[in-house]
């Protein structure tokens, strides 16, 4: 696993906010600690989701990723 400094390091330099809850809000940037506060999470169905992942995913390699690299 990434450790705790390296997802600190990520945070600061591209912008990432790290899924672990391991890491205290407090030592990471100003930036995440308030979008932590003002992000609500959303309601998942399951079972929905489930059932189309491979779809969406095929949808997101096709469509989607990459598309903001510079060529």
């Amino acid at each position: 696993m990434t450790t705790p400094e390296a997802l600190k390091a990520a945070a600061e330099q591209f912008l990432r906010i790290p899924a672990r809850t391991d890491i205290p809000a407090s030592s990471l940037p100003k930036w995440i600690q308030e979008a932590k506060a003002e992000i609500k999470p959303m309601a998942v169905d399951r079972r929905v989701m489930a059932e189309h992942l491979d779809e969406w995913m095929k949808y997101w390699d096709t469509n989607i990723r990459n598309r903001g690299r510079k060529q």
